[in-house]
């Protein structure tokens, strides 16, 4: 065999998800997706045209998009709907089902057509479609920072992949005094950054938990040293009390 086929043989066997650079970005309103564009295929205009009457008349969503149904990977045969919207009070999401539900139809009722049972909602403001099988979200959003979260097909299903942390990559400024301790339980002091010193927020457990009978979420954060702590939060603020640009904006 020539080397050159060889290599040219090689080259398609290893070929991947698209790399960040070959994907296309496109903004529809409440979110932006980037996603590789040999996986989509578009919606007809006739849908689309249904689907502006249909935002026309529905005062609790704003502008629902429906950009292409797309495959999440190469060798996946089957294609997804993929809609966003704003919904009724800045919840930007982003949906997937089966392109048969046709939720835009009047004579179609979401509630009894079998190909509307799995709907999956992906809650941010920026997604990623890289083709490896996966839609990645993030967005601060019903949330206190920019969450990044992995959604992966198994078994036709969407879920979510478990993260033994959320990364907030956060550099910012203490807005009071903050304990940190050797570990997720709080058990043991390491330091205590003071009201107006850097802090770097470097990650957080997934969900909030009720702690002394108030919602809270652990995170992890760096001192002016380097030296690395957990502290507990609060959780649900809407305004930042506690660490400069930590919030939760949201209702």
């Amino acid at each position: 065999m020539h080397k050159s086929v060889f290599v040219l043989m090689v080259a398609l066997l290893m070929a991947g998800p698209a790399s960040a650079a070959s994907l296309q970005t496109l903004d529809v309103g409440c979110c932006q997706i980037s996603y590789d564009p040999a996986l989509t295929s578009p919606v007809p205009s006739s849908v689309t045209e249904k689907i502006s009457k249909l935002n026309d008349r529905m005062d609790m969503i704003s502008d629902r998009a429906y950009p292409f149904n797309v495959r999440l990977s190469a060798g996946e045969k089957n294609s997804y709907a993929l809609f966003c919207d704003s919904g009724p009070s800045s919840d930007p999401t982003c949906y997937m089902t089966s392109p048969k539900c046709q939720w835009w139809e009047d004579k179609v009722d979401p509630q009894k057509n079998p190909y509307c049972q799995n709907v999956t909602s992906f809650p941010g403001t920026d997604f990623i479609i890289p083709g490896d099988g996966c839609l990645y979200a993030s967005g601060h959003t019903n949330n206190m920072f920019n969450e990044h979260r992995k959604f992966c097909l198994t078994n036709g299903n969407m879920v979510e992949v478990r993260q033994g942390v959320l990364k907030v990559g956060l550099t910012t400024t203490a807005l009071q005094d903050i304990t940190l301790y050797n570990d997720q339980m709080l058990t043991r002091v390491v330091s205590i950054v003071k009201v107006g010193e850097p802090v770097e927020v470097i990650a957080a457990q997934n969900e909030p938990q009720s702690l002394n009978g108030q919602q809270s979420q652990i995170y992890l954060l760096s001192d002016k040293y380097g030296v690395t702590g957990w502290t507990s939060l609060q959780y649900g603020n809407q305004q930042a009390t506690q660490i400069k640009g930590l919030f939760y904006n949201g209702d």
